[in-house]
């Protein structure tokens, strides 16, 4: 989970969420575009403030 509050893009450490491909695509994304970006412990209290919240990552998958 990443959010957004006042242009700068916050995740947390991966002692709460998993390293995955996509994340790690988002945290480079952000440094070739001089994107801010803190990778820290992340309180819920913030969540509930951030200007944007998004996810990356695989959520499920169907089978087939």
């Amino acid at each position: 989970m990443f959010l957004v509050k006042d242009g700068t893009i916050q995740t947390s450490t991966t002692k709460v969420w998993l390293t995955g491909i996509t994340r790690n695509t988002v945290i480079k994304m952000c440094a070739e575009q001089n994107i801010p970006l803190e990778i820290r412990d992340i309180p819920e209290e913030e969540i509930h403030q951030a200007d944007e919240v998004f996810c990356a990552g695989t959520m499920g998958e169907s089978s087939r």
